[in-house]
């Protein structure tokens, strides 16, 4: 652990340690961020039960952007909303009325 890698975002010796105070001030500020823009690329493979818990992550945390919206996660609830179970549909509705 003493030759930690001064570019790691996050050190050896905080998550040794499970320091996730010293974890958390480690992560940038846009690192979900810069999650979410990969997202995109996900979405076809997604479950219904992954499309829904993504959506309530990213209503809740204020994530993603108009167009990840627009163009690939409602497209995707609109295409399967059918298969949707009644939780589904109703965690579905909750979240994009936060939204």
């Amino acid at each position: 652990m003493e030759n930690v890698d001064e570019d790691d975002v996050i050190s050896a010796q905080a998550m040794g340690q499970s320091n996730w105070g010293a974890v958390s001030r480690a992560i940038p500020i846009n690192f979900f961020e810069r999650i979410v823009s990969m997202l995109p690329m996900h979405i076809p493979y997604m479950t219904n039960k992954d499309l829904v818990s993504t959506l309530e992550v990213m209503v809740r945390r204020n994530l993603g952007g108009q167009r990840l919206f627009d163009h690939y996660i409602y497209l995707k609830i609109e295409r399967n909303v059918l298969k949707f179970s009644t939780d589904q549909f109703c965690r579905t509705v909750r979240a994009l009325a936060d939204k």
